[in-house]
C-alpha cells in the first residue's frame, strides 16, 4: 500500500444544470517524482462515489465502505473541494498518477 494525499476538486461547481466534472490528484508522501502532478477526471457522481468506495480497504465491509463514500461526498458537495491525508491505495491505483503511466 502507498500512503499520501487525495486533493479532490469539483470543477464545473457552478454550473448547476452539467454533469459534475471531477479533477483528483494523488500526491504520495514518498514520491521522487517532481513537476506537474497528474490528476484524474471523473464525470457524474457515480463515478466519483464509486472511485471513493474502491479505494477503500477491501476488507471492509461493503456496507461502511459506502457509508464512509456518501459522507465524503456530501463533504465535497458542501466544500467543492477536499484535501484528505493518510490516504492508502495499493500499488496499481497509485501507478494511475504517475508519470510513467501516461508516458
Amino acid at each position: 500500500m502507498i500512503e499520501g494525499s487525495l486533493d479532490i476538486y469539483w470543477e464545473n461547481n457552478s454550473t448547476v444544470a452539467a454533469v459534475p466534472r471531477y479533477r483528483v490528484a494523488f500526491l504520495p508522501y514518498s514520491s521522487l517524482e517532481h513537476g506537474a502532478v497528474i490528476r484524474k477526471e471523473l464525470v457524474g457522481e457515480e463515478a466519483l462515489f464509486g472511485y471513493r468506495v474502491s479505494i477503500h480497504d477491501p476488507s471492509m465491509e461493503i456496507g461502511r465502505r459506502e457509508g464512509h463514500a456518501r459522507q465524503w461526498m456530501l463533504e465535497l458537495r458542501a466544500k467543492t473541494s477536499l484535501s484528505l491525508n493518510n490516504v492508502l491505495l495499493t500499488e496499481k491505483q497509485a501507478s494511475e498518477y504517475s508519470r510513467a503511466a501516461t508516458a
